[in-house]
């Protein structure tokens, strides 16, 4: 089966998996919260296969007049329905606010079943030809047997000269009186060879058929990003409540690679970026171990400050005020 995948457009830039057809599990992506100036969204989901990738549908998301919160939660969820076919349901703050049925581009099920339609026919078609009766195939053979052998005459030809006298007739020759041969000896009945034994049979060849090598599991990933208010490292309730939920879906194992990295916003003194991303990524940090989240031996907490920013627009600096969360599981620690 090939490998196709459901992924979401995430800033224009990066892209993050929705649904995979392989583990044919459910998928759930938090999308970057929207600003109060903001009058719409658009949320691109794209179909890839074989590192191609190409739009599949768009959801169009405006703000509800008199919506209170200044970040709202939009989450995308996408479940399996069938093969090539997938539900998609986009809600805002908890509630459903846009649901969507998609299937993956590819052939459909009348041209797959061409190459079956045909072979019934030919089947079909080699039932109904006529075959001759036993009647027929009889008369056949006889007539066949019944019609006389072609003739070739050869033109007979008159001779011109006279014909010869008849020569006198000569009395036959006296015959000479029987020799008797002496009797031969009778001779001895040679003895019967006996037949040769029949050759044994040959054993049966039994093929045993090769078990494929299983494939190598590949690891589970979750990623979650918290965002701040200007200025600030503590963590509101929405985004507390936020942690909780995402540490609830993780393994009851330690991690084999865990990953929390702040950041801040392109405005304030650069002196002050840094501690700042620092404090960010340790709250966060510390919640998840309150929640209780094993990160493993192999764990970084660290503040990158405004080096790695999502987008360079004024606007839009409230997206830089963020801490991402990457944790790595082995694929068979799942809840």
């Amino acid at each position: 089966m090939s490998h196709n995948l459901l992924t979401v457009e995430i800033e224009h830039t990066r892209y993050k998996t929705l649904l995979d057809n392989q583990n044919r599990a459910d998928g759930s992506v938090r999308l970057t919260t929207i600003h109060p100036h903001q009058q719409r969204a658009v949320i691109s989901v794209f179909h890839e296969r074989q590192g191609k990738r190409s739009p599949i549908t768009d959801f169009e998301f405006i703000p509800p007049r008199g919506a209170s919160r200044d970040f709202p939660d939009l989450r995308l969820d996408g479940s399996w329905t069938g093969k090539r076919r997938a539900q998609l349901k986009l809600f805002h703050e908890g509630r459903l606010y846009a649901e969507r049925d998609v299937r993956l581009p590819g052939l459909s099920p009348l041209v797959a079943a061409v190459p079956l339609i045909l072979l019934l026919l030919l089947g079909a078609l080699w039932l109904m030809w006529p075959s001759p009766s036993p009647e027929a195939e009889a008369r056949s053979r006889t007539a066949a047997r019944e019609a006389p052998a072609a003739t070739t005459e050869t033109p007979r030809t008159r001779s011109t000269q006279p014909a010869a006298p008849p020569e006198p007739e000569t009395p036959p020759p006296a015959a000479a009186p029987p020799v008797e041969q002496p009797a031969q000896p009778a001779q001895p009945a040679q003895p019967a060879t006996p037949p040769a034994p029949p050759a044994a049979a040959e054993a049966p060849t039994t093929l045993t058929p090769e078990s494929p090598e299983p494939e190598a599991p590949e690891p589970r990933e979750y990623e979650l990003i918290v965002y701040f208010r200007p200025d600030s490292a503590q963590i509101s309730a929405h985004a507390a409540q936020e942690l909780r939920n995402f540490a609830a879906q993780l393994p009851t194992t330690p991690a084999t690679y865990s990953r929390i990295s702040g950041h801040t916003a392109l405005a304030g003194p650069p002196a002050g970026r840094l501690p700042l991303s620092r404090q960010r990524a340790e709250a966060v940090s510390a919640e998840l171990l309150t929640a209780g989240v094993q990160f493993g031996s192999d764990v970084q907490v660290r503040g990158f400050g405004a080096e790695q920013p999502l987008t360079l627009n004024p606007e839009l600096q409230d997206e830089n005020r963020r801490v991402e969360v990457e944790l790595h599981y082995p694929a068979s620690n799942r809840r």
